[in-house]
């Protein structure tokens, strides 16, 4: 507990004793965070499954757990190909924060409401050259604030720097979001991108692009999920120009971003996917 020099020893002679794992937690690990969340990463390493998701509810219990330990599990279990289980334990760990995660929307702080965690199932935004990413509480569809994302006009940008993964199953899910631009430059505007991440192949879609000026606009698409689909990003993405003049600039806000499974989705034949234009958003709403 007053070191954490002799931790790697300490730890590794557990795993020759070969002890319970509850008497290691209540007996062998102080009442500390930093101890308790070394001894997590080292069974993240070196336990078995049940060990692991053990040693998680102990640590979640205890309040010894954070935004990083918990993306470190995620990753873990992501890893080993148990997507549905990292999206319940993420919730789990979430808890009041959840806020309708994988009831009404299966993205989290998709108003960008909160500070991102570091987890992928949470915006990962990743800045790139000539290009600026800012919370802004001044311009907003709805909340407290939305994204903003300039574009400096310095090159050619391929850009999905915006992105957050997330679990579904086989069924049709309604992607949509709320984005306004200014003076977004060349003919390859902006628009929302859904993936497989294992394998684009199977499913790969986009929203309309968006360029120029815009009110608030509504992003949608409706697309199927087939049955080998688990583990899918949306990210806000831009394809190069072929133009001359392909030197992109201008300003983007998003907010309100939802991923909604459709009422009756159970996984049978295949949908048609449904491409609704963008809609200028309801009047009255906040601008």
């Amino acid at each position: 507990q007053l070191t954490p020099v002799y931790e790697p020893v300490v730890f590794s002679y557990y795993d020759l004793m070969a002890l319970p794992l509850r008497e290691i937690l209540e007996q062998g690990i102080p009442a500390d965070r930093e101890v308790a969340q070394s001894y997590f990463r080292h069974l993240l390493g070196t336990g078995g499954e049940r060990e692991v998701e053990e040693a998680w509810r102990w640590v979640t219990s205890q309040s010894f757990a954070d935004d990083r330990l918990a993306g470190q599990y995620v990753d873990t279990l992501l890893g080993g190909k148990r997507y549905q289980d990292a999206a319940a334990g993420w919730k789990q760990y979430l808890g009041e924060r959840a806020a309708g995660y994988r009831q009404s929307t299966y993205l989290y702080n998709g108003g960008f409401e909160e500070e991102p965690t570091g987890s992928v199932f949470d915006w990962r935004l990743s800045p790139a050259d000539g290009l600026k990413l800012e919370m802004d509480g001044s311009v907003l569809h709805s909340g407290r604030r939305s994204l903003r994302v300039e574009l400096g006009g310095n090159e050619n940008l391929t850009y999905g720097g915006v992105a957050q993964r997330t679990v579904v199953r086989e069924g049709t899910y309604r992607l949509r979001a709320y984005a306004k631009t200014e003076g977004l430059s060349t003919d390859r505007g902006l628009a929302l991108r859904v993936f497989d991440v294992e394998s684009p192949g199977r499913l790969d879609v986009r929203t309309e692009e968006l360029t120029g000026t815009n009110e608030w606009r509504l992003l949608e698409r409706t697309f199927r999920a087939g049955r080998g689909t688990q583990l899918i990003e949306v990210q806000l993405s831009r394809e190069p120009s072929l133009k001359f003049d392909n030197k992109i600039r201008g300003t983007i806000w998003l907010d309100a971003v939802t991923l909604e499974r459709v009422e009756g989705s159970n996984g049978g034949a295949a949908a048609d996917e449904v491409v609704p234009r963008s809609t200028e958003a309801p009047p009255g709403g906040p601008n």
